[in-house]
């Protein structure tokens, strides 16, 4: 519930939800509060973690903010130094200073051979006083060793994951220019990278949203053209060269991972739609027994659940849809090209005898999408063969009735718009 209401910004159940949310521990609360920017619990789990006897695990510290957990250690040494005496009270007010830049704010007591503690001594009382030196500068010229350089902005891939995440969640079409930016932010770490890993993480993560939520297929188009144009030309990946021997970077270094991911995922899915469809005709008795005895106790007891076979076949199935129809929509962007249409209706048109139903719901899936920006003169007699196929598919005894009047619907469509064009 948190989640859909941070990302659809119902202000009022979000409210409810925090309200209902114990997080077990610091930790926990820490990231829920980083996850859906909670605020007010930010401080007062920073304080918590600072506070117990144990130190942060590396376990914990992969799951967390470079900036917290930097944080956490300098607060945790500090209220540990034999020559301070810290209260609890003052832990909180310690934290937004160091967050604040500023790293005053603790009172620090003189402790005397006896363990006494003196009265309270400025920090500069601490320090002898030191003269005042200018900053080195550095010269647009100076040497820097390659390893140093890609090296200097490594990010671990959970921290990446979780940050993306968080952003996609977020993303509408209101607040879409900000959070968009965000995100182009975290695929422009890969400045400091050699094979562009971070960027490749960040569309995966894209695509995945894409696939899952088909609804927002035109969001997240418009979100990958925003990235083709704004990816920093610094973004390259020295494994790939183009024509001159040159690393590809910048955006068409995107749109060429783009158009990999495009292709794996669109292969992939067909295998992924064969082998748990399978898997689901093996349970096909079992679950077919569980809906009729849910449709005669509607109503009255707890519907019984479903085999995991067949939950599964019915993700891939959403997924592949949402992957057709997320194309659609590249292409409408002119992120892809006529080209890579066709391939994909050739594949989808190329059992004509004895289809899959994911097949022909993906092929008028594409066609409702991309049709009528199909329709040009050199395409006009590769459109009349995927009709003349279409066609042949309605007659096919092997296709069910809901399947054939989808075709008949798609193919009446696109000969209605054609006949008005053309």
């Amino acid at each position: 519930m948190l989640h859909l209401s941070t990302r659809w910004g119902f202000a009022s159940i979000r409210k409810r939800a925090l309200s209902s949310i114990k997080p077990p521990t610091p930790h926990d609360r820490l990231l829920l509060a980083r996850t859906y920017s909670v605020d007010d619990w930010v401080v007062p789990a920073l304080s918590a973690l600072c506070e117990r006897t144990t130190p942060l695990t590396l376990s914990e510290a992969r799951q967390m903010d470079i900036e917290d957990v930097v944080l956490v250690s300098t607060v945790r040494e500090d209220i540990r130094s034999p020559a301070l005496q810290v209260d609890a009270a003052e832990i909180p007010r310690r934290i937004e200073a160091v967050q604040a830049g500023k790293l005053v704010g603790l009172r620090p007591r003189f402790i005397d051979v006896t363990g006494n503690a003196g009265p309270a001594m400025p920090v500069s009382a601490m320090v002898p006083p030191m003269e005042p030196v200018a900053p080195l500068e550095m010269s647009a010229n100076r040497w820097v060793a390659t390893s140093t350089r890609r090296r200097r902005s490594r990010i671990s891939p959970e921290i990446v994951d979780r940050k993306v995440k968080a952003l996609l969640n977020k993303l509408t079409m209101k607040r879409f220019d900000s959070i968009s930016d965000q995100i182009i932010a975290w695929a422009n770490k890969s400045e400091w990278e050699t094979d562009g890993r971070t960027l490749i993480q960040v569309i995966k993560l894209v695509f995945e949203n894409a696939t899952d939520e088909a609804t927002f297929s035109e969001m997240y188009a418009r979100l990958s053209r925003k990235m083709m144009e704004q990816i920093s030309p610094k973004v390259q990946d020295d494994g790939i060269k183009n024509t001159e021997g040159k690393p590809f970077a910048g955006g068409q270094l995107f749109r060429k991972y783009l158009l990999n991911r495009c292709q794996e995922d669109f292969e992939r899915g067909w295998v992924a739609k064969e082998t748990t469809a399978a898997a689901a005709a093996s349970k096909a008795t079992e679950d077919q027994a569980v809906k009729e005895a849910n449709e005669k106790t509607k109503g009255e007891d707890e519907s019984e659940l479903y085999s995991e076979e067949y939950y599964a076949a019915a993700k891939a199935k959403r997924r592949g849809l949402g992957l057709i129809r997320f194309i659609g929509e590249l292409f409408k962007l002119q992120v892809l090209t006529e080209r890579i249409m066709h391939e994909c209706i050739k594949k989808l048109l190329g059992n004509v005898e004895n289809p899959e139903e994911e097949e022909i719901e993906s092929l008028c899936e594409l066609l409702t999408t991309v049709g009528s920006l199909l329709d040009t003169v050199k395409a006009r007699a590769h459109l009349d063969v995927y009709f003349s196929r279409m066609r042949e598919l309605t007659k096919n005894k092997n296709v069910n009735t809901r399947m054939m009047f989808m075709l008949q619907v798609s193919v009446t469509r696109s000969l209605k718009f054609l006949t008005d064009t053309g």
